[in-house]
């Protein structure tokens, strides 16, 4: 039987760390599809030097641009015309709004390619990396089945929504959720996008979890990774727009989101959680912390401890009185 794969477009815009963030919760918004960020700092974790830890090969490393690319592909159909010219505008929309940060360039390229190409093409960036000190993130195309004898193993396949936030922020969530995941809880992943939140929770003794997004391509790489991990029948896996019309509370709430969204749902979340309950926010630029840290505490909650990784922060509060 012949293979037959599909044409995309893929728009390839040039711009900084900061901008990719600004960028990719505009694509949110515009609900165009999924994407993924190239970035060079996103492998200098922990130590700094991809030398010192095993999660990128360090040939591949050195051959990355110091600039970001924040790439998503339009599919070769009806609406192909109207997406890319939705991208372009709001790239042009960037280019003419000063919004504090330096966007880098804004340069936008076309490209037609097989979804056999950008499928495959990132994989070669990633191996096994560990988190915090029981966690370890393995890509599936690495996973040999065995178990990890000190470390709880996270499965993931990213899919199309990897990029949907830098490593450190990822990192940091999975810290704070192995310090404050009790056996038996439940957990509401907001904006879930590959669900590795979601997994981890249940892995560290979660009794189960909802998971949010409202991205498909999020929501289908989500269902993927519980599958993979073995965790479908602990995980719900909903289309939603953070939680609105969620009913019920979680014993903690975690959202690796952007400052902006943080700040105007942190009364829903306090809603959402039990008394004692924990809300763990992360996707928060470090000049932004103190806003976020001020609505989640006008929103009543007790600030439990903020982390600080490169540019990034992440806040967990606790919902007391």
């Amino acid at each position: 039987m012949e293979l037959i794969f599909l044409e995309y477009t893929e728009v390839s815009i040039k711009t900084t760390t900061l901008g990719a963030e600004a960028l990719c919760a505009r694509l949110d918004m515009l609900d165009v599809g999924g994407y993924a960020i190239y970035d060079k700092n996103d492998f200098k974790a922990y130590e700094g030097t991809p030398a010192n830890w095993d999660y990128i090969d360090e040939d591949q490393f050195e051959k990355m641009p110091d600039y970001v690319l924040v790439k998503t592909y339009v599919a070769a159909n009806e609406n192909a015309s109207e997406k890319t010219q939705i991208i372009h505008d709001m790239v042009e929309w960037f280019k003419h709004n000063d919004l504090g940060i330096d966007m880098g360039t804004l340069e936008v390229t076309l490209k037609q390619v097989a979804d056999s190409d950008w499928e495959n093409e990132w994989k070669k960036y990633y191996k096994p990396l560990p988190v915090g000190s029981r966690l370890l993130i393995v890509p599936c195309w690495e996973d040999t089945g065995a178990p990890e004898p000190d470390r709880i193993k996270i499965i993931i396949d990213p899919g199309m929504a990897f990029g949907s936030g830098t490593h450190e922020t990822t990192f940091m969530c999975m810290e704070l959720l192995e310090e404050y995941v009790k056996p038996g809880d439940s957990v509401f992943d907001v904006g879930c996008g590959t669900g590795i939140l979601a997994v981890t929770a249940v892995k560290l003794g979660a009794h189960s979890a909802l998971a949010l997004d409202r991205d498909d391509f999020a929501i289908e790489t989500a269902l993927t990774n519980a599958g993979i991990n073995g965790v479908s029948g602990q995980i719900e896996i909903r289309k939603n727009d953070l939680l609105n019309d969620i009913g019920g509370q979680a014993d903690l709430i975690v959202a690796n989101i952007i400052a902006d969204v943080i700040i105007d749902f942190a009364s829903d979340a306090f809603r959402h959680l039990k008394e004692g309950g924990i809300f763990i926010a992360s996707g928060i630029i470090k000049q932004r912390a103190e806003d976020v840290q001020s609505a989640i505490c006008s929103a009543g909650f007790k600030i439990a401890q903020i982390r600080y990784k490169g540019e990034w922060a992440a806040v967990a509060a606790m919902k007391i009185g």
